[in-house]
């Protein structure tokens, strides 16, 4: 028999929450929920949800196995010269969020 593991119990953020969230992927996605799948051969025996606080009480080597995996950050994205982290926020000003002042049209006398 084996335990998946399958976060759930999503959150906005983890403000308030030390301890009762885990981060996935290292990324700006937060659970407080796992729930553990008990496997049998191909039959799915039980399902059980759990909290994330004091989970890892619960592991076995297998089960550790799976957590290290849904939370440990991933690399960095190297696309050409930019480069795409994960664990942050990526933004990008456009014409509509800066009230048009710097687009191409904005040059043009209004008439």
């Amino acid at each position: 028999m084996r335990t998946l593991l399958c976060p759930t119990a999503f959150v906005d953020s983890p403000f308030g929450h030390d301890g009762k969230v885990a981060r996935l992927a290292g990324g700006l996605t937060w659970f407080s929920g796992v729930e553990l799948i008990q496997i049998e051969g191909h039959e799915r025996t039980s399902t059980e949800l759990v909290p994330v606080e004091g989970i890892e009480e619960r592991f076995d080597a297998g089960m550790a196995e799976q957590w290290e995996a849904l939370t440990r950050a991933r690399p960095a994205l190297q696309l050409g010269q930019r480069t795409i982290r994960l664990d942050q926020p990526q933004v990008m000003a456009s014409a509509a969020s800066n009230g048009g002042k710097h687009s191409a049209q904005s040059d043009q006398p209004r008439g």
